[in-house]
């Protein structure tokens, strides 16, 4: 086995001499082009270009001799982030499986393993269903881990009272998780479109209980969207309660240092009329003069006081 070749299967037992094969390749490497073409000269140019593309999305497209299916997976390599999810293309005629990858997907890898171990699909088409829901056990962790998150913060963010802040990072965590959200959905809601097309427009060889697997491989596919689409607009209003928190608590303190310069104003005032050199000024020459401005300006304070909490300014 070459290194474009990472991997190649029988789907049924003498399958090696009808040729009914799974076949994965490494789309990165320089031979895996030659190798397609090789090995099935009526492969069409397009499905060999689509195979080998650096940039694919989740879609279904439909051949006069088989489909070719895009899909994308958790990406759950070391020092990966799951949201950057890795693609698989897989080309499927009814007899033969090819499929590439340019990263590692463990959801294939969990493939090989069945067949390793003797437990591997029978057909081709059971082959790309079975891949369809290996790719959602996959997911579904990190959908729960995105999920179980989401709900500390929200104890974090919604427990807060205006007396105190909220948990410090916890905005910046909110929109980092809201955007690893939108980055899944982006592949999951395509992918969803993908499998409907695929489950409308079966093949000849595609049964009545293929289908059926079909269907709840998209019914799961389905829950994991709209629990994304949960998880972005939870985090939108997490986000909207840490910013009314904070507004207010801003609001507070602004409002408490308004109070204290309009009690303190007067006292500028009169400091300042009373330090003016000008003749005619009252109690220059009264030793009991500095009190009398001071007991005056303390009760206008006072009364501003008063003013302020009868009015319920603070």
């Amino acid at each position: 086995m070459s290194e474009a070749l990472l991997s190649r299967y029988s789907l049924s037992p003498g399958s090696e001499q009808t040729g009914a094969l799974w076949l994965h390749f490494d789309a990165s490497n320089a031979a895996t082009r030659e190798q397609l073409e090789a090995f099935r000269p009526e492969l069409p140019t397009q499905v060999i270009s689509a195979l080998l593309a650096e940039d694919t999305r989740p879609r279904f497209t439909r051949f006069d001799t088989g489909f070719l299916l895009n899909l994308r997976g958790v990406n759950l390599n070391q020092n990966a982030e799951p949201e950057d999810m890795v693609s698989i293309r897989i080309w499927c005629d009814g007899t033969h499986v090819i499929s590439a990858r340019l990263r590692k997907l463990l959801a294939v890898d969990d493939m090989r393993k069945a067949f390793d171990e003797g437990d591997g699909p029978v057909s081709a088409i059971d082959l790309v269903i079975s891949l369809v829901h290996r790719l959602s056990q996959r997911m579904e962790p990190t959908i729960e881990a995105l999920h179980s998150n989401l709900e500390s913060m929200e104890t974090a963010g919604f427990s807060s009272n205006l007396d105190s802040k909220p948990e410090d990072g916890l905005s910046r965590r909110t929109t980092l998780l809201a955007r690893r959200a939108s980055m899944m959905q982006r592949y999951m809601i395509p992918q969803k479109a993908a499998l409907e097309k695929l489950e409308t427009d079966p093949h000849k060889f595609m049964n009545a209980s293929q289908l059926t697997s079909l269907h709840e491989g998209l019914n799961r596919l389905i829950l994991f969207t709209e629990s994304l689409a949960e998880i972005r607009e939870r985090s939108s209003l997490l986000r909207g309660e840490i910013d009314y928190q904070v507004a207010n608590i801003m609001n507070r303190h602004t409002h408490l240092l308004t109070v204290v310069a309009a009690v303190f104003l007067p006292m500028g005032f009169l400091t300042g009329l009373m330090g003016i050199n000008v003749g005619g000024m009252p109690w220059v020459e009264d030793a009991m003069g500095f009190w009398y401005v001071t007991g005056g300006i303390g009760m206008i304070s006072l009364l501003l006081l008063v003013l302020f909490w009868l009015k319920r300014w603070f």
